[in-house]
């Protein structure tokens, strides 16, 4: 069987757990979380990251990033993963949700090369600005 890596599904969640389609912004902060279905079989993968970024797509610059990290403890290849997110974005339209996964950590030589070459997912983030 080959091996391979992708994301099963996602949903994007307010603060009651509730799944949403847009993402309020409230004077520049936002608060939803990102619920993941991840399948990974990668033999050399059982100690890896998954990477949440928010980019503006207009210059491709982070605006927020968080990192989850996965030890396989047993032989299942599918992992969920949550990111809770409360903080401050740049009150645009313009930015999206990406996901990736890697073996490399924060700040290792080569990590934003892995992190592109990892993304699973790269959508428009809906916010709604109020």
């Amino acid at each position: 069987m080959q091996e391979s890596v992708g994301l099963i599904s996602y949903k994007l969640t307010n603060e009651n757990n509730e799944e949403i389609d847009t993402v309020k912004a409230n004077d520049g902060k936002v608060s939803f979380s990102v619920v993941l279905s991840i399948y990974n079989s990668l033999s050399f993968m059982d100690d890896f990251n998954v990477y949440l970024l928010v980019v503006n797509s207009i210059d491709d610059t982070t605006v927020l990033a968080q990192q989850a990290h996965i030890i396989r403890e047993s032989s299942d290849d599918t992992f969920n993963v949550k990111f809770d997110i409360n903080d401050d974005v740049p009150t645009t339209k313009d930015l999206n949700l990406r996901i990736a996964i890697s073996n490399k950590k924060p700040g290792e030589m080569g990590i934003t090369e892995s992190i592109r070459v990892g993304t699973i997912l790269n959508v428009k983030l809906p916010i709604e600005v109020s």
